[in-house]
Parts: C-alpha cells; structure tokens; sequence
C-alpha cells in the first residue's frame, strides 16, 4: 500500500511541475502579446501622424510642419525648362490648400494670366479693413509672384491719399497695360476677374490671407496642369 503513495506523490509533483510551466508560458504570451499590441498602436500612430502631415494636392506633395508655434504647409513647385527640371521653388502657405477649396473662382478667361513683361499692380482699397494678417498677406503675395517671376508693386486706390505719400495710384480701371490684383472687402470671400488683367480679391471678416493664398494656388495648380496635365 505504501508504494502506490510514493506514485501519487511523485504524480502530483509532476502535475505541479508541468502547471507552472504552462502557466510561465502562458505569462510568457500575455507579455509577448501586450508588448506586440504596443508595438503596433506605436506603429499606427506613427504612420497616421505621417500621413496625416504628408498629402497630394494639385499634383504637388505638401508638408505639414512647424516652425515654432507657426504650422505651414510647404510644397515644393518643380521649375522646367528646355525639357529639364533647372530647380525646385519652395512655396510655404499657413493655411492647408485643402481648407481653400470652398473659395469661389470666377473668370471670364480660361486661367488667371498676369502679363509677365509688365509691371503687376497689387491695389488696395482704400477702406480695406484693418485686420492683422494684411501685413503678411501683402508680404506673402509680393514675395510668391518675385518668386514665379512677376515683377510686382504694391499700390492703392486712393487719389487722395497719394497726393501725400509716394505711393502709386492704380486700380481695374486706370492701367490697361498691366496686370491688376485688387484687394477689397466684401459679403464672400472669393476671387474674381472683371475684365482681362484685373483680378479682384474680395475679403470677408479678415480672411485676407485666406483669399490671397487662394489667389497664389490658382496660378500653382495652372502652371502644373500645363506642366502634366493632370
């Protein structure tokens, strides 16, 4: 009788044995298991916050970044000529092109086409309202057609006001000759062309910077098109 005994005893120390093993190997899976999901959520958000600040718009890879506490959304624009890419003009917009596409553009001719060999008037008008970003907006507009190759000058439609400061006097009307870009307020903000070289950007509650950007994505997506025909 007592030889059975040792058996069950040596059984049950088995049966131990092999129970916490299996359950070591469990443990050894559920750690294995979590540090896999971490992994994997990591990963996720890793590839969504890429591919959230990287996009295609208009035929162009935009970038989402930072510099400091400014966002910007930088694309680099392909410059062709003689059948060769001589250079990659970097263009930066605050706001993402995306966000534009609800800013009506109304022309009576096929693309906006600023005469190259004479000189764009950017005209303010005279009761443009004071909002903060119309500095910037001014900066930024001058600063990208310098960039495509538009010699531009900023000007306003103000006679009065001229007679004592050396600004220029230009609006839609009075130079037939050159390209106009004229800044003023309105109920909606859009774009529109209201006769062959004027171009009238209309502001609504400050979004000047909106409008003006919307202004430079038109002459970006035309170029690209004309560039692939996309």
């Amino acid at each position: 009788m007592k030889k059975p005994k040792k058996e069950a005893v040596e059984e049950t120390t088995e049966q131990k044995k092999g129970k916490e093993v299996k359950k070591l190997e469990k443990q050894g899976w559920i750690v294995a298991s979590i540090a896999a999901g971490i992994i994997i959520i990591v990963l996720c958000a890793f590839f969504y916050a890429q591919s959230s600040n990287h996009f295609k718009y208009i035929g162009l890879d935009f970038e989402k970044t930072r510099m400091g506490e400014i966002i910007l959304y930088r694309t680099n624009v392909p410059i062709i000529k003689n059948n060769a890419l001589t250079e990659l003009l970097t263009i930066d917009f605050r706001n993402n092109p995306k966000s534009l596409e609800n800013i009506d553009v109304n022309l009576i001719s096929e693309k906006i086409k600023l005469l190259s060999n004479n000189l764009t008037y950017i005209s303010y008008n005279k009761s443009l309202k004071i909002c903060e970003d119309n500095g910037l907006a001014a900066a930024n507009l001058g600063g990208f057609l310098f960039q495509i190759g538009i010699n531009a000058k900023g000007v306003i439609d103000d006679i009065d006001y001229i007679n004592n400061t050396n600004l220029l006097y230009a609006n839609c009307n009075t130079n037939p000759y050159n390209s106009v870009i004229y800044i003023t307020n309105g109920d909606e903000t859009k774009i529109e062309q209201t006769n062959v070289n004027c171009y009238k950007i209309i502001v609504k509650d400050c979004e000047i910077l909106k409008a003006t950007e919307k202004f430079q994505l038109e002459l970006v997506e035309e170029y690209m098109h004309t560039l692939y025909n996309f």
